[in-house]
C-alpha cells in the first residue's frame, strides 16, 4: 500500500509534533537538579557528614517534579533552583563537618599525649595523691648536710617539677620542709625553713610565680621514718611539695 504525497505530508507534520511534545517533557534546570541529586546521594562522604541537608535536598527535588508533572512550568526553574541549591549546600556542609571532626580528633590526640607526658612525669617524680592534694617529695640529696642551699645542678634536677606545675597553672603550692631529730629544734626550724624557701626562690627563677606559693618549715615534727637509723634520719631530712586542690591556698592546707 502506498501512501500519496499529502498522506507522507500528514505523518511528517505528526512526527513533528510528537517530537516537539517529548522535547516539552523535559527542563533543564530540572535535569540539572536530578544530575546534582544523584551525584550527592551516592556519595558515602555526603550521605555520612550532611544527610539533613542531603534530606531536604530530596524534598526540594520531589516538589519540582511534583510542580513540572502538574504542567506549573512557570513554577518548576524556581523550584529546581531551590533543589540544587541544597544539593550544593549538603555538598559543602559534608566538606565543613568532616573537617571539624578531623580538628576534633587531633585535638583529641593532642590532649592524650599531653596526659601521656604528665603521667610519666608523675611516675618519674613519684607523686602521690594526698588529702592535701599531689604530693611530690625532694630528697634530702639536693642540700649539702646541714645546709640550706641547693646543691650544684639541682636546680636543673627541678626542671621536670617546674614543667609538672605548669600543667595545674591556677593551683597554689605548699612547701614544707622537714628535717630528723638530730641537734636542737631551734636551729632544725631554721633549717628546714631556710630549705623550703630555698626550693620556692629555685622554682620562681624558673618561672612559677611566688603568688601561688607558701613556704613553711616544720622541723623534725613529721618523720615519715624512724630516726633511729641513718637511712631514716636521710628520709626525714627532706622538702614535700603540695600542689593543692582547686580553691585552696598554703594557709588553709598547712599542719
Amino acid at each position: 500500500m502506498s501512501l500519496t504525497r499529502s498522506g507522507k505530508g500528514m505523518l511528517l507534520t505528526l512526527a513533528v509534533i510528537l517530537t516537539a511534545g517529548c522535547a516539552a517533557k523535559t527542563n533543564p534546570a530540572l535535569e540539572e537538579a536530578r544530575t546534582a541529586y544523584q551525584r550527592a546521594s551516592t556519595d558515602e562522604f555526603v550521605v555520612k557528614n550532611a544527610p539533613v541537608s542531603l534530606q531536604e535536598a530530596q524534598v526540594s527535588l520531589k516538589t519540582a517534579e511534583k510542580r513540572f508533572e502538574e504542567g506549573g512550568d512557570k513554577d518548576v526553574d524556581a523550584l529546581a533552583y531551590v533543589a540544587l541549591r541544597r544539593v550544593e549546600i549538603a555538598e559543602q556542609l559534608a566538606a565543613k563537618n568532616a573537617a571539624q571532626h578531623e580538628i576534633a580528633g587531633l585535638g583529641e590526640q593532642r590532649t592524650n599525649v599531653l596526659l601521656e607526658a604528665r603521667d610519666a612525669e608523675l611516675a618519674e617524680l613519684k607523686a602521690k595523691k594526698t588529702e592535701r592534694g599531689l604530693m611530690i617529695t625532694l630528697e634530702d640529696v639536693l642540700f649539702e648536710f646541714g645546709k640550706a642551699d641547693l646543691k650544684s645542678g639541682s636546680v636543673r634536677s627541678l626542671d621536670r617539677l617546674v614543667s609538672l606545675l605548669n600543667e595545674y597553672p591556677e593551683r597554689n603550692l605548699l612547701i614544707e620542709g622537714h628535717t630528723d631529730n638530730v641537734g636542737a629544734d631551734t636551729s632544725n626550724m631554721a633549717l628546714s625553713q631556710r630549705r623550703a624557701e630555698a626550693v620556692d626562690n629555685a622554682l620562681v627563677v624558673a618561672g612559677v610565680d611566688r603568688v601561688r606559693i607558701t613556704a613553711r618549715g616544720l622541723s623534725e615534727a613529721y618523720p615519715v621514718a624512724s630516726n633511729d637509723t641513718a637511712a631514716g634520719r636521710q628520709q626525714n631530712r627532706r622538702v614535700e611539695i603540695y600542689i593543692l586542690p582547686d580553691g585552696q591556698n598554703g594557709s588553709q592546707a598547712a599542719r
